[in-house]
């Protein structure tokens, strides 16, 4: 995401469309590389993942949940004591079965619009600098915010990572709050420093009269 940012803006200097060529080839056959290598490797750690488990009873929270209101739960014991961490690493999928999609509906438009604002005030920096650094923070906060939704909607491809400033723990809270620190900064000082324009390359011509 950094380089599509970077060869869009031309701070390559470089053809547009090649470079985005090269760039999404070469990462494309990569991934097919890594995956075609590893394919049985993830066939046998999935068959002996706990997140199956996990993603089953989500799922089922989720087909008993109504728009607003508590949802119904077949099992004999409270959605509480199926999901560990039901207050952090489980917290929407519970906050849907207790609430409603309502809950659903209206953290999904605040995280949507808390990142576009962020990316917004990004790309509005004059400094690349600024614009490296806060972009790597605010993509940082939206795979956390994307893998915590899939996870707490049953789709575990992947361990969930923390909602930013809602999941509990010291340490996921520390770190994220070091980089809204850092995001924050780039965002004072981004407006009012500026790269210097970059001198005009002069070509000697090849024969001079």
């Amino acid at each position: 995401m950094l380089l599509t940012v970077a060869i869009w803006k031309n701070w390559f200097g470089s053809n547009r469309l090649f470079s985005m060529l090269l760039i999404y080839v070469l990462l494309h056959l990569g991934l097919a590389g890594a995956m075609i290598r590893v394919w049985d490797g993830l066939k046998i750690a999935a068959a002996d993942s706990p997140m199956d488990d996990f993603a089953r009873i989500i799922k089922q929270l989720l087909s008993g949940a109504r728009f607003i209101g508590q949802g119904t739960f077949n099992d004999i014991y409270p959605a509480g004591m199926m999901l560990p961490a039901i207050e952090s690493d489980f917290l929407l999928a519970y906050a849907i079965h207790r609430f409603g999609w309502i809950i659903f509906l209206v953290a999904a438009s605040l995280l949507v619009a808390f990142l576009a604002a962020a990316f917004s005030k990004c790309l509005r920096l004059k400094s690349v600098l600024a614009q490296l650094v806060s972009l790597s923070v605010v993509l940082n906060f939206t795979m956390q915010t994307i893998l915590y939704i899939l996870f707490n909607l049953g789709l575990a491809i992947a361990s969930p990572l923390p909602l930013p400033l809602i999941s509990r723990g010291n340490g996921f809270i520390l770190v994220n709050l070091c980089l809204i620190g850092v995001l924050l900064s780039t965002f004072r000082t981004g407006r009012f420093v500026s790269d210097p324009p970059r001198a005009k390359r002069h070509v000697k011509p090849w024969v001079t009269g």
